[in-house]
């Protein structure tokens, strides 16, 4: 009984420190998916360039999902994924095609360009500052 007693006290008096405070986020302007898989050639190329290129655009409203679809799961996982991220259309529409990033307005979901393996990193810095300042 005491420690119920105590438990409860230290939830009342620290009760005001533990709640969230809400998140000053800013949503996504552009959201890039990545089509993946880990047997696409292409996207062993594409990778380490879209690595060095998402540590320049951390502060970026950019968000980049990948979407692997390298076996069922991991494509029904991955339609999951693009409908919590306002693209299940988009993914339905490419299918299992890989090796590519696509770059899509968060407002309209409409897809705007297309980064593949003969980008390099800085080619896709540019591109997607470009795209996020139209």
């Amino acid at each position: 009984m005491r420690n119920q007693y105590l438990t409860l006290v230290a939830l009342t008096l620290f009760a005001p420190f533990l709640q969230a405070k809400p998140l000053e986020a800013t949503p996504p302007k552009l959201i890039g998916a990545y089509f993946y898989a880990n047997w696409c050639s292409a996207c062993k190329q594409l990778e380490p360039e879209l690595q060095t290129a998402l540590e320049a655009l951390k502060t970026e409203p950019f968000l980049m999902i990948t979407l692997d679809v390298s076996n069922k799961v991991t494509q029904y996982r991955s339609g999951l994924l693009a409908q919590a991220a306002g693209i299940g259309r988009v993914y339905q529409e490419t299918g299992v095609k890989t090796g590519f990033l696509l770059l899509i307005e968060a407002e309209t979901g409409e897809v705007v360009d297309r980064i593949t393996k003969t980008h390099g990193s800085r080619d896709i810095v540019s591109l997607i500052r470009q795209r996020l300042q139209t």
